[in-house]
């Protein structure tokens, strides 16, 4: 199993964010105004969105949190702290002055500012939790380290956005669709299902015990009660049917079963694939691929393509625990998991309401190494 350094996801977080911020990369020497300080004092005409808000001050959260997590595992932490933070802002400033040389995008001193607000809640939030008096706990390994990601992928995942709010409305609209009685989608109940059976399997490894039944029981309950507080979430009828059903089948058997991990891959890849070409509707001409990455979910609404991510994250993670954890070789764990993805994308040129591109296969690339 590859470990994990903390050194080399700031790099690859960086690297996201400068690619997310200055696509599509149709720069013009030219600036729209005199000058690129001129361009940033100006504060933008219309009311900022809360979601723009949100989104960019999430965005710079991870990189103050891990920032300060490598600064703090040296001798000298402040002055280290103290250059994370300053390059952390210089990023959020350049990336602003950079989009003013790109037409189609709109640079803001409210985003940058954001972000910096961003970089210090993470750098905060870092310095909180390791000053908490956390009772004596098991010593967990790096692999340990890696399931427990999982895991907190999978819960940031299903409370997304993460704004609590306790309110009658809130509460209402969070059990709205249990009361309207949507139509059920048969793909979510599966989805939802093996999600938890993930979840389980996660669970037990680092545990070292398979987890209880009630216990199951009450991290779907809490699970669920968590759902219902949170700004722009609901609690649908599939994820309750798709819960029972992994309780069903998890405790009447596959938990017992030597092939369980790999029961969980080809169910893994059987959803992944469903997921890729439903509604199983033919196009009469392929479309083009898109080989720029990220290049759909950047033009997107923000918060929901950031949740798209997310999900991806967790089930292309999960698929590449799965494949290393039975001592899958590394070439084919990628060979397996990029080229399903890779087959799935091709053929998504000729199903309609999908957009090949190689997005995708290259975020598990990433993940399995």
């Amino acid at each position: 199993m590859p470990s994990f350094n903390l050194n080399r996801i700031l790099l690859l977080f960086v690297g996201f964010i400068v690619y997310g911020s200055l696509f599509p990369f149709d720069f013009t020497w030219t600036p729209r105004e005199a000058s690129v300080l001129e361009a940033l004092s100006h504060i933008d005409s219309h009311t900022p969105r809360w979601g723009d808000i949100i989104s960019n001050v999430i965005l710079f959260i991870p990189y103050g949190f891990l920032g300060m997590a490598v600064a703090t595992g040296q001798r000298s932490i402040w002055p280290r702290a103290s250059v994370f933070l300053l390059a952390g802002a210089g990023l959020a400033f350049g990336l602003q002055g950079a989009q003013v040389y790109l037409p189609t995008r709109v640079p803001s001193l409210v985003d940058a500012l954001c972000n910096v607000l961003g970089i210090f809640l993470g750098a905060l939030l870092c310095l909180s939790l390791r000053a908490l008096p956390w009772p004596s706990l098991p010593t967990f390994s790096r692999i340990d380290h890696i399931a427990l990601g999982l895991m907190a992928v999978w819960v940031l995942d299903n409370l997304w956005p993460m704004i609590p709010a306790v309110d009658f409305q809130t509460l209402r609209d969070g059990l709205k669709p249990l009361i309207m009685q949507p139509p059920i989608s048969l793909f979510k109940i599966a989805m939802t299902a093996i999600s938890w059976m993930l979840i389980y399997h996660l669970w037990e490894f680092v545990l070292k015990n398979p987890p209880r039944m009630i216990w199951q029981i009450e991290s779907v309950a809490t699970m669920f009660g968590l759902e219902i507080l949170m700004e722009s979430n609901a609690l649908q009828w599939e994820e309750v049917f798709g819960a029972i059903l992994a309780l069903m089948v998890w405790n009447l058997g596959i938990n017992q079963v030597r092939q369980r991990k790999e029961i969980l891959v080809v169910l893994l890849i059987s959803i992944l694939v469903w997921n890729g070409l439903s509604p199983f509707t033919w196009r009469d001409v392929p479309v083009s691929f898109y080989w720029m990455p990220f290049g759909i979910s950047i033009m997107g609404e923000p918060l929901y393509q950031i949740s798209v991510i997310i999900e991806k994250c967790f089930l292309y993670g999960c698929l590449a625990w799965l494949l290393i954890e039975r001592r899958t070789h590394l070439s084919w764990a990628l060979v397996l998991s990029v080229g399903t993805l890779m087959c799935v994308e091709f053929a998504q040129r000729y199903v309609v309401e999908h957009t090949p591109e190689i997005t995708d296969p290259l975020l598990v690339f990433f993940l399995v190494l």
